[in-house]
């Protein structure tokens, strides 16, 4: 069990290690895509294992899958997996009535993808859409949240 401190520097390393290779230039560092995903699944592992206090780290998590997802150049296995993890968090943290709100509205990093990377991953997108209106549609209440989750079609 961390501290809020302590989980939020975690948080902030993780972030840092699962950046996209221009962040990796700009810190004077080479890049490793393998290295880059690892930390982003452990990232993810570590955001689930604490979803008590989402409140917390919510920020700092949807800014980074905003920085992977909108600045990616081209199509890639991290930008793939950041996809998935964004789909994954949205499907697990709906049931909280507190963080539901901000979670469906950070889908809408999925509408700011470059259209030849979204095409690469419709069937990703397409797939955790539908998992996410299976099992959480009775947390989706406002016709706002409705009309996001509704919008992520991607072209074929």
């Amino acid at each position: 069990f961390l501290r809020e401190e302590s989980l939020a520097e975690l948080v902030k390393m993780l972030t840092l290690a699962s950046g996209s290779p221009d962040a990796y230039s700009s810190l004077g560092t080479l890049y490793d895509e393998s290295s880059a995903v690892f930390h982003l699944e452990l990232l993810m592992k570590v955001v689930l294992q604490n979803r008590d206090r989402i409140l917390t780290i919510w920020t700092p998590i949807r800014d980074h899958m905003y920085s992977l997802l909108v600045n990616a150049a081209d199509y890639c296995f991290l930008v793939e997996r950041a996809i998935v993890s964004l789909l994954r968090l949205a499907n697990r943290l709906l049931h909280r009535e507190d963080i539901a709100g901000p979670v469906l509205h950070s889908l809408r990093i999925l509408l700011l993808i470059r259209p030849p990377i979204l095409r690469k991953a419709a069937r990703h997108i397409a797939y955790g859409l539908h998992e996410l209106v299976h099992t959480s549609a009775a947390n989706i209440h406002s016709h706002e949240d409705w009309y996001t989750a509704q919008r992520h079609h991607p072209p074929a």
